[in-house]
């Protein structure tokens, strides 16, 4: 038998709910849903209740998405430990998540490049509009409500530059957790993680606040980390870091069926860069003393006729950051080199209607916007130079039932861009079509195939040293099928099975052999692999998962498969206790990969890690965190050692 599960999920651009991700079940109903009964859901569904805005409503045993996804919630956030959603998402098989030449994180998503990755945060987009990437070790996970990772083909709604996958990270509002909130970590190395929040409801306002803390002397590198000319070991040379940031959530219902929100948000930070550890590949001594982003959106749902739901949505993403670099290690004002500053404006807006046409035919259309510009000073005694993109999307998008215990998904996306000068306009078709069907012995079955599209990052196209403004997009072609078998249950006791093929098959990726070579158009390349979970419940107090991960690495992937492992294993168990006391144990293989220099390779490594809480009562918990518990020493990118042993202790109250 069915049940209700409410999912909090975010499209591009704040879009309204995506009736195309909420499927009718086997026998046939649908997704639509009223506001009222929507507010009236409580915290005991299977994802906390967000704003309706946030949230879709499928039936089963799990999201009906077009392809495989990751969903992480945020008690399941919380035991991964780490303060940052890029930690929390380092242990996924599929995802490669690596720190390297700017102390930023690359996240890769199925060997496609993190400039390729859309992350939103609550509906907006914060992709810099330069680079095309986020630093998901920016994202504080101690406020986070859910994330969810679409790894193959999406729904059109998602709108261009998601062609890599999404990511939707959904902070917490003031209805899922009403209260407040207290969160802090102590631990080696001056760690420091704190965190605050308070929300909750009078009449039709509904509110959260919440802040956070966190600063670092540099990290530790194993102990047996060999030196070399530029790193001898011990801390990690120029690896600290001291971050802070909060946000404002508001939401109010001015009448039954029509919703207002209101989202601000501040990260600061500042950090150090280590430079490689390689006297030979040209190491540099950076800095980033400011690094400053701040967004808001607003938007308004409403009930229309009492069949469809509409939404208006208006945001603004900004980020300043200024990186100096030095001639040498004691980074001293008469060893500057350069000193830049970079300003980026991500703005847009969004309009959709979503709801049931006909009988068995939910559809969902809307237009969307987005404006990317930056301000860039090379240094202090150059010229500002600015740039500027626009893009645009129009999508329709239909789900129904063809026969009996199938879903059908067909919808088709417009998109087009165009820098400052209007001279290069670029537009594109983009289909969508999906199916899901449940076969005998209760197997689901899905097949989908979509055409994605990554336009040109500003940088791409007007660097000083490698634009090229005559590049044209990158697209994809991304097919995936799947099976899933739940052989015992779907409760507390449950074994299931999953296992998706997938095919991706690119034209014109975007690609630079070396950071003073201009871009250029690789004609060709296809990205083939296979990922499967097990998901096993033994009881409410003990559950185990494993996921792995083979991605083909052949001759028409080698620009882009560097530092990228062909084979990636995870496992993950977890045991409670009746006394509170819960353990979380990770382990993760990544195989040998190539890397940019002919010949050379960064050797397999193996990834423990624990994290342990214990309830005391009054909404106290302690917790301990112990990652690379064997203090293995290994390279996430060439030059860039990771971590070795870490510790942490510290506990989050609940009032």
């Amino acid at each position: 038998m069915s049940r209700t599960v409410r999912v909090p999920i975010f499209v591009w651009l704040a879009l309204a709910p995506i009736g195309a991700e909420g499927a009718p079940d086997s026998a046939g109903s649908n997704t639509a849903d009223t506001l009222a009964a929507r507010a009236a859901a409580v915290p005991a569904d299977t994802f906390s209740v967000i704003y309706r805005l946030e949230e879709i409503v499928v039936y089963g045993r799990r999201p009906r998405d077009l392809s495989l996804v990751t969903e992480l919630r945020g008690e399941q956030i919380g035991a991964r430990g780490g303060g940052d959603i890029a930690h929390t998402l380092r242990l996924e098989p599929a995802l490669l998540v690596t720190s390297g030449a700017k102390a930023e994180t690359e996240t890769r998503i199925r060997g496609f490049p993190a400039s390729s990755v859309l992350v939103l945060v609550d509906g907006r987009p914060i992709n810099t509009g330069y680079y095309g990437k986020t630093d998901l070790s920016m994202i504080s996970s101690a406020d986070i409500a859910a994330v969810q990772v679409v790894k193959g083909p999406a729904s059109t709604a998602y709108g261009p530059n998601g062609m890599g996958g999404v990511i939707n990270v959904i902070t917490r509002s003031g209805l899922d957790e009403p209260g407040s909130s207290l969160g802090a970590r102590f631990g080696d190395n001056g760690l420091r993680r704190l965190s605050l929040g308070h929300g909750g409801s009078r009449g039709r306002l509904r509110y959260r606040l919440s802040a956070y803390e966190q600063y670092r002397d540099g990290f530790p590198l194993s102990g047996s980390f060999e030196p070399t000319s530029i790193e001898d070991g011990g801390t990690r040379m120029n690896s600290g870091y001291h971050k802070a940031g909060g946000s404002i959530k508001t939401g109010y219902e001015r009448v039954p069926g029509d919703l207002y929100t209101l989202t601000l948000d501040y990260n600061r930070s500042r950090r150090e860069i280590p430079p490689t550890i390689y006297s030979w590949d040209a190491p540099h001594w950076r800095r980033f003393p400011e690094w400053v982003r701040y967004g808001a959106s607003l938007s308004n749902e409403r009930r229309l006729g009492g069949r469809f739901d509409m939404t208006a949505v208006l945001y603004a993403d900004a980020q300043e950051d200024r990186l100096i670099e030095y001639s040498g290690p004691s980074m001293s004002e008469e060893e500057i080199e350069f000193d830049s500053k970079l300003e980026n404006l991500t703005a847009g807006g969004s309009a959709s209607v979503e709801g049931e046409v006909s009988s068995g035919h939910r559809v969902h259309a809307g237009i969307a916007f987005k404006y990317d510009g930056m301000d860039k000073k090379p240094d202090l005694d150059e010229p500002w130079v600015a740039h500027s993109i626009t893009t645009g999307s129009a999508f329709v998008e239909d789900r129904f039932a063809p026969w009996t215990a199938a879903t059908f998904t067909a919808g088709a996306q417009g998109a087009y861009y165009a820098t400052e000068s209007g001279g290069s306009a670029r537009g594109a078709f983009l289909p969508t079509i999906a199916l899901r069907q449940t076969l005998p012995w209760k197997i689901e079955s899905r097949a989908a195939y979509s055409r994605a599209i990554r336009f040109p990052t500003l940088h791409a196209l007007y660097s000083e040293t490698s634009g090229n403004p005559g590049l044209r997009p990158e697209t994809a072609d991304k097919f995936e099928v799947g099976l899933e078998r739940w052989l015992i249950g779907d409760g507390d006791r449950h074994l299931a099975v999953e296992a998706s093929w997938f095919r991706n098959e690119l034209e014109d990726l975007i690609y630079r052999p070396a950071s003073s070579q201009q871009y250029r158009n690789v004609l060709e390349s296809v990205l083939t692999g296979v990922e499967a979970t097990l998901r096993v419940g033994w009881s409410e107090r003990l559950t185990f998962e494993a996921g792995y991960v083979w991605i083909d690495r052949g001759a028409s992937t080698a620009e882009i498969m560097e530092e990228l492992s062909p084979h990636r294993l995870g496992l993950a168990a977890t045991a409670q206790t009746r006394f509170g006391t819960r353990v979380r144990y990770d382990f993760s293989v990544l195989g040998e990969r190539t890397t940019f220099v002919p010949g050379l390779t960064l050797a397999p490594y193996r990834y423990h890690g624990i994290t342990l809480s214990q309830e005391v009562g009054g909404g106290l918990t302690l917790r301990v965190e112990l990652f690379n518990l064997t203090d293995a020493s290994y390279e996430e990118e060439l030059g860039y050692p990771a971590p070795g042993r870490q510790f942490s202790a510290g506990f989050d109250w609940r009032i």
